[in-house]
This record gives C-alpha cells, sequence and structure tokens, in this order.
C-alpha cells in the first residue's frame, strides 16, 4: 500500500485533487487534508496531514513544554525561521525539523508532576528538547515527511517488542528514551551513527531540495 508521503509528493507534481492522488498511487490509508498549500498557485508547498487530526495544535501545545529560554535562544529561532522562509522563496521545500520530535517529548513528561524539572532531567542526557534552537534544524520536506514515517514505525516496533518482552521497558522518559535507541538501531543499520546525544535521524539524506 502507498503512503501519505507518496500522495503529497504526486500532488506536488501533477495537476488533479485528492482523489486522483489516491488513484495515481493506489492510496487506501486514512482520509488525508491539505494542511499547507494548496491545489492552485502552491502545489510544491503542499503538505498533508490525517484529516480529523490536529496537528498544528498538538504541535503548539507541544512546544510549550520546553520554548526557547531566553531572548538569545528566541532570536536565534527567529533567524531561522527568517532561513527557511527565504530558501523556501528561492523555491526551495524546506521545513523546520526537531531532532527530537515534540510529541515524542510530550508522550514522555505528560503523566509527570511536575513537566519542567522531567524535561531539565533529560536534557542533561540528550541536549536542549522542545522547541529550543539545538533541537532544531532545516532539512527538505520530503525527507522530513520519510523521518516521520520511519520514526512511527520505529515506535510501533518498540511497542510490539514491550508487549512481547516487559522486560525491555525502560523506567522514565520511556518514549524518548525508545525513540533514541530504535533511532539508533536502525542508523547501525544504515551505516550512521549518532554523535551529539540527540535522536539519531535514521539514515536518511538530509538534502535541502
Amino acid at each position: 500500500m502507498s503512503t501519505p508521503a507518496e500522495v503529497q509528493e504526486w500532488l506536488r507534481n501533477n495537476d488533479g485533487n485528492l482523489t486522483d492522488a489516491y488513484k495515481a498511487v493506489n492510496y487506501s490509508g486514512p482520509p488525508l487534508k491539505v494542511k499547507d498549500g494548496n491545489l492552485t498557485d502552491k502545489r510544491s508547498k503542499i503538505r498533508l496531514a490525517k484529516r480529523g487530526e490536529n496537528g498544528d495544535h498538538k504541535r503548539k501545545q507541544a512546544e510549550k513544554i520546553r520554548p526557547p529560554q531566553g531572548r538569545e535562544e528566541q532570536n536565534r529561532n527567529r533567524r531561522q525561521n527568517y532561513k527557511r522562509s527565504s530558501i523556501n522563496k528561492r523555491g526551495g521545500k524546506v521545513v523546520i525539523d526537531h531532532v527530537v520530535e515534540l510529541d515524542l517529548l510530550r508522550q514522555t513528561v505528560e503523566n509527570s508532576s511536575n513537566a519542567t524539572a522531567e524535561v531539565e532531567r533529560l536534557e542533561k542526557s540528550y541536549g536542549p528538547l522542545g522547541d529550543r534552537p539545538d533541537n532544531r534544524k532545516i532539512i527538505g520536506a520530503r525527507t522530513n515527511e520519510i523521518k516521520r514515517q520511519q520514526s512511527k514505525n520505529v515506535q510501533t516496533t518498540l511497542q510490539k517488542l514491550e508487549s512481547k518482552r516487559p522486560s525491555m521497558r525502560f523506567y522514565g522518559g520511556s518514549a524518548l528514551l525508545n525513540y533514541t535507541s530504535g533511532s539508533q538501531i536502525v542508523d547501525r543499520v544504515n551505516g550512521n551513527a549518532a554523535s551529539n546525544g540527540h535522536a539519531a535521524t535514521l539514515g536518511v539524506p538530509l538534502d535541502l531540495f
């Protein structure tokens, strides 16, 4: 079965609507909607999301868990946002990616009595998390979609393993630790290695265009 990424890519490169794209790539997954861009004059910027899910709301809520710390980090984020916009205005297709995904951080601390203290504890091992500049980078939109699909697959695989072997479960920050461990496993298969304490990027080349 084809993926939402293939539907998205078809729409970016062909005239037609979502129904046309579904048929063209033989997509039979959950219904999708156009989240960014449009089908008239901004096809190259089209991004899709599952219909019925408010991805923007989830992202904004997750950003609040660990926003930039101080004016210097806020300014770095602004400069990065400006750089992303400049690249896209010149015809690029890039987005801001969070090395350790915001949703995984949310899952990790959502049951904690003190989320801020838990994030600070995790940062001692993994470096800056949340929407802080050292957890953000500019990558190609297609690369970002591939990474999201692969990280989802890693989580699904680890959840299945944990259900069979409960001894594999981690204590404290399990979602984040699971993602990091799974990413490094896949990365080693691809001949790459995580070197900065963050989760690896699953062996995906960080192409910008």
